[in-house]
């Protein structure tokens, strides 16, 4: 089965409730491969250089467009014409890489015109829309996964981790995946993975504690402290360098005496 990953882009402002129940759809159909929030781990000013890599390892980005996606802000100017605005740079890297993209429309929002974008971001109206309606979500999300599967060349077969046993290997998995993204100290892997965990298990105490400690080491830029396991040792090879010395001492010792009372005793014999 192919893993291509997924990314979704919103602005918060504008359609993150939306953001969140459709990371929590998608991610019970792709566990572990849907990205979200990459720029809010605080990895100080790399976020460009963040965006860049994690897009780079998706195949589908979702931008989802409610009706203040193009709002201005109190000055007058909209957020989407700003060089470094977040959205911008998303869609930006999504299409420079050539991923394949699906505009989301949310809260009956419409697909805006090409003239309505920047130029370097214009051709997301090249790609056909979605649309997702709040009275028929479940529904929607349904056609959306449908044509995820279509653009990831997924089997049809839906395989949601809604049973117990399912989830709980899932989510297993996960935790070890996460695990080795902290040995490799790539914060934002583990920080989306754990995300991942909290998604298909809200209540996982070692997944939410575990992922502040992520972030408050990506905050850090800090490396994480691997302790490695000492082999437990039996028998002689219990013994340290410092007491095989010891040993040592006492054997030569020992044959020292051993010898001395020899010579002795053929002396007295003599």
């Amino acid at each position: 089965m192919a893993q291509g990953k997924i990314f979704v882009c919103y602005r918060r402002e504008d359609s993150a409730g939306h953001a969140g129940r459709l990371y929590d759809r998608l991610n019970q159909r792709f566990p572990g491969r849907v990205f979200m929030d990459v720029a809010s781990i605080g990895i100080g000013t790399r976020w460009n250089e963040v965006i860049d890599t994690t897009l780079s390892s998706c195949e589908v980005a979702v931008v989802l467009i409610g009706k203040r996606w193009l709002d201005a802000q109190p000055g007058g100017t909209r957020r989407i014409d700003e060089e470094a605005d977040p959205t911008r740079a998303e869609i930006r890297a999504a299409l420079r890489l050539k991923l394949r993209v699906v505009p989301l429309l949310v809260s009956g929002a419409a697909m805006p015109n090409r003239e309505d974008l920047p130029q370097d971001i214009a051709e997301l109206c090249a790609w056909q829309a979605l649309r997702v309606d709040d009275d028929d979500f479940d529904h929607d999300t349904a056609r959306l996964v449908t044509a995820l599967e279509q653009q990831l060349v997924e089997p049809g077969l839906d395989p949601h981790v809604e049973s117990v046993g399912a989830r709980d290997q899932e989510i297993g998995r996960l935790m070890d995946s996460a695990e080795q993204a902290v040995t490799r100290r790539d914060w934002l892997g583990a920080s989306q993975t754990l995300r991942s965990v909290l998604s298909l298990d809200r209540q996982h105490a070692h997944a939410a504690s575990r992922l502040a400690w992520v972030e408050q080491r990506a905050r850090e830029g800090t490396a994480p402290v691997v302790e490695e396991p000492t082999p437990r040792r039996t028998g002689w090879f219990s013994l340290g360098i410092g007491s095989l010395r010891l040993w040592v001492s006492f054997g030569i010792a020992m044959v020292a005496l051993v010898v001395v009372t020899a010579t002795l005793s053929e002396r007295g014999n003599m």
